[in-house]
């Protein structure tokens, strides 16, 4: 937040005559010269010696730029052409050469034309990561939130709404059997491990956190599993941390998304229309790399004279999951790809 509001336009944070501890703030580029027009622009006019390429790309990254380009893919491709110009301009500058018929005086060299640069935006998961690397934390969304719909489908509930569904069992020191079970997902941000005995991992969706608690022999299980920004959904008995006040799941499972849905599907719907000869050889295709599973596949048909169901023989049953959906969504004649589950 500090790049923003360094680079917010005139009459931003401090004023054309605002004052600080008695003296009066000194005019940012900005002030000087009106607005950043583009990224060319703004790498022209600014101190190259306080920003290098490398404060540029985290810039960039953490959406600093936003406003100079169509996109912080764009910003990111647009930059080595428009730190040429600016470093181009600066050499006129030093040499003296400060307009088309020399001229002297302090008038700057005219800033060279930089073609605008437009590329298809990073994919979100990217974004974030940028958003994450250079500022500690998300800024624009959160990774979990590609899956909030399928979540809400598999867990107990979104890990911020755990106050609504958390009853603190009777007092005193409860076993393990006795605590309240939960499913919960989310990306993996932290962990720490108490010698052999037990590991702490740091787990949040965006809504909220919780510290998932892994014993030894659950840790030597699930362990490979806990990897930074991983995406996982965990079964455990919940209760409140007394030195933290925080949630604490002790684990008992931990799965990949997909193994999740696999876990849990009770039904794959295909709802058909307008379905061609080539179908059966495409449906064929997409479903040939995930059979081997416990999931049936319903095939749903309509149209406005009659309505089919008819569910595929076990020989067909499916290893169920999100990308399996995805590719089921996108045949001709389908309508909707579904994971019904329990």
């Amino acid at each position: 937040m500090r790049f923003r509001q360094r680079l917010a336009p005139s009459g931003g944070r401090f004023g054309r005559n605002a004052h600080r501890d008695g003296r009066p703030v000194p005019l940012g580029e900005d002030q000087r010269g009106g607005a950043f027009r583009d990224l060319a622009d703004f790498c022209a006019r600014v101190d190259p010696a306080k920003l290098n390429k490398r404060v540029l790309d985290a810039l960039i990254l953490s959406g600093s730029l936003d406003a100079l380009g169509a996109n912080r893919a764009s910003l990111a491709a647009q930059l080595p052409e428009a730190l040429r110009a600016a470093e181009q301009r600066a050499r006129d500058d030093d040499a003296g050469q400060f307009g088309l018929f020399g001229g002297g005086g302090n008038t700057a060299a005219p800033a060279q034309t930089v073609a605008p640069v437009e590329v298809p935006e990073w994919p979100i998961a990217q974004r974030l990561a940028g958003e994450r690397d250079t500022l500690g934390h998300y800024l624009s969304g959160h990774p979990a939130d590609a899956w909030r719909e399928l979540f809400a489908q598999i867990t107990s509930c979104a890990i911020g709404e755990i106050d609504k569904h958390y009853k603190p069992p009777r007092e005193g020191r409860l076993r393990f059997s006795e605590l309240p079970q939960f499913t919960l997902a989310g990306s993996v941000v932290g962990l720490r491990k108490q010698g052999d005995s037990r590991a702490f991992v740091t787990v949040e969706d965006g809504s909220g956190k919780f510290e998932a608690v892994l014993y030894r022999e659950t840790w030597i299980e699930y362990g490979p599993l806990l990897t930074r920004d991983a995406m996982l959904v965990f079964e455990g008995g919940l209760s409140v941390d007394d030195f933290t006040g925080g949630y604490q799941l002790r684990v008992n499972s931990v799965s990949t998304i997909d193994a999740a849905c696999e876990k849990r599907a009770r039904l794959l719907r295909v709802k058909l229309n307008g379905i061609d000869g080539d179908f059966v050889a495409h449906l064929h295709r997409a479903l040939a790399g995930h059979r081997g599973g416990h999931t049936p596949v319903r095939l749903s048909y309509r149209n406005a004279n009659a309505s089919v169901d008819v569910e595929l023989g076990n020989a067909w049953r499916v290893r169920a999951s999100h990308a399996l959906a995805d590719t089921l969504q996108n045949l001709d004649g389908v309508i909707s790809a579904e994971i019904v589950f329990n």
